[in-house]
């Protein structure tokens, strides 16, 4: 195998097939160690791993455990929870949907891990299996999801990924690859050792494709390198329900609370972002291209609103001239 001397994880090798240009490699394959949570999504994780390293999943029938681990987690951390975005619906769902997953996992196995790192220096994969159950006939992988899509290709391919690495680790393929969603509970998926393998030479095919930039509504939605990939922003122009625009900096206003408005002027006229947190008025000058990315728009008279939230990235591009 050809390789460009870095890591993937299960996660960036999905964003890998997706687009080449998105993906992030490593130098080195480790794992990602605690930390204080800053949504929803995290302190859940982190709920679930203390539930199951302390064993309280084998007797939680009625999901208490797991609502109260969230809630230690919560004060270990010192995190108002009720502060995190979908925080109270999160929690609810840790209750009602934790005696199911503790039957997912009786039903896999007698013992269960979290947090499991596994790596193969050959494909130079790695992942952090938020599960692992044991059994003498192969046991099995879940996966946490906290958000709505818990069926699609890049978790697929995320967890095919894992079970190449279970394999690596164990000599043989668990018996079960599982997406345990919150909102819908397990999603099984099925997988063959014909299928694994293509996803790892799909991968390496992709690998030789660095910096091929694929864009697409859905597909560019969370990638960490927008702000400067050309071809995203001309593709862009052309999306129906865009959440990013582009445009010189015409006026710049102080809004409530600390926060920041700013009018751009773009090929479809004068447009303002209201709500921005991480641009200071002080530190704009009209003139210069402003870039903001996952942005919700609505139309506003003859022109269209902005509106930024908390995810929301923003970039002024260096002076061309």
């Amino acid at each position: 195998m050809t390789h460009l001397g870095q890591w993937l994880s299960a996660t960036s090798a999905g964003q890998l097939l997706r687009c080449p240009a998105s993906a992030a490699y490593a130098s080195t394959a480790k794992p990602i160690p605690p930390s204080q949570p800053q949504n929803a999504g995290t302190l859940a994780h982190l709920a679930m791993s203390a539930w199951l390293e302390s064993g309280a999943w084998v007797d939680d029938e009625h999901g208490q455990g797991l609502q109260h681990a969230w809630d230690r987690e919560a004060g270990r951390w010192k995190v108002d929870a009720k502060r995190l975005p979908d925080s109270v619906m999160t929690r609810a769902r840790l209750r009602s949907r934790g005696p199911e997953l503790a039957a997912v996992l009786k039903n896999a196995g007698a013992t269960a891990h979290s947090e499991v790192f596994l790596q193969d220096r050959v494909s130079m994969l790695y992942g952090q299996l938020d599960v692992v159950v044991d059994n003498p006939r192969g046991g099995a992988v879940v996966d946490l999801k906290t958000g709505k899509d818990a069926n699609s290709q890049g978790i697929r391919t995320q967890l095919l990924i894992y079970a190449a690495l279970f394999k690596r680790e164990s000599g043989h393929l668990p018996n079960s690859l599982i997406a345990f969603s919150l909102q819908h509970g397990p999603v099984q998926i099925e997988f063959s050792q014909r299928e694994v393998d293509d996803v790892l030479a799909h991968v390496e095919v992709a690998r030789t494709q660095r910096g091929l930039a694929v864009p697409d509504s859905k597909g560019c939605k969370y990638c960490r390198r927008r702000l400067t990939c050309e071809p995203h922003w001309n593709a862009a122009r052309a999306w129906v329900d865009a959440d990013c625009i582009e445009g010189s900096i015409s006026k710049v206003e102080a809004a409530a609370g600390g926060l920041t408005a700013v009018r751009l002027s773009t090929t479809s006229g004068e447009q303002w972002v209201t709500g921005l947190t991480r641009l200071r008025p002080q530190d704009l000058i009209t003139g210069p291209k402003l870039r903001v990315t996952e942005v919700a728009g609505r139309r506003s008279g003859a022109g269209r609103e902005w509106r930024a939230s908390r995810s929301t990235r923003a970039s002024v591009l260096p002076d061309e001239g």
